[in-house]
């Protein structure tokens, strides 16, 4: 997915390796830790693909159960019923993202916290922006390791492309078919239809 670069000049991937192979460095000489906000700091286009990612292939459903009767937006939800919430749907819906099934980890440098367009920006209040982006649920019960999560995989990521060089693979890329969408799909990641094994060697940067 990083093959391509919605901006001239470098690939997307040559940008993320870059900064990849930067930070490796910085680790190597002090100037940087695996603490999170030095992750995020270091590393912010990486971690910008990180969520764009995660942002295209959300689960389906979240259920809550409401443990009180409550008003939400002219509807009366009484005590014991559930609600459920879709962040595949609401990361794709196009009132809160540009071009919301492109991969464009742009969106989340412009916005680190949602992605979302500045038009959207506009209309919603700073204090409920955090809830556009849910892949990890949100409010009280939002997951606790959330923070480390993004820490873990960012860094990981960054480790791999710093070390591995990738380059050619035993299939034919042009081939693959990535099946479309499924909407009622509530969990999983579409994968392609055909074998695509890429070639790496460890150690040449």
């Amino acid at each position: 997915a990083t093959a391509e670069s919605p901006k001239p000049g470098k690939s997307l991937f040559e940008r993320v390796r870059a900064e990849c192979v930067s930070f490796e460095k910085e680790l190597n000489e002090g100037g940087a830790t695996l603490a999170y906000a030095s992750i995020m700091q270091n590393l912010p286009l990486s971690a910008a693909c990180v969520k764009e990612t995660i942002r295209l292939e959300s689960m389906g459903v979240m259920v809550r159960k409401a443990v009180k009767d409550v008003n939400m937006a002219g509807f009366r939800i009484p005590q014991g019923d559930y609600v459920c919430l879709s962040p595949y749907w609401q990361h794709t819906d196009e009132r809160l993202y540009t071009r919301p099934r492109e991969f464009d980890p742009e969106r989340f440098l412009a916005d680190p916290v949602s992605g979302m367009t500045q038009d959207a920006r506009d209309e919603i209040v700073p204090a409920d922006r955090r809830f556009a982006f849910v892949p990890f649920g949100s409010g009280t019960y939002r997951c606790p390791g959330q923070s480390y999560a993004m820490a873990e995989i960012t860094a990981l990521l960054s480790l791999i492309l710093a070390n591995v060089d990738f380059s050619g693979s035993t299939g034919d890329a042009d081939a693959l078919e990535v099946p479309p969408p499924d909407h009622f799909a509530l969990v999983g990641v579409r994968r392609p239809n055909g074998d695509f094994c890429p070639r790496v060697s460890v150690g040449a940067k």
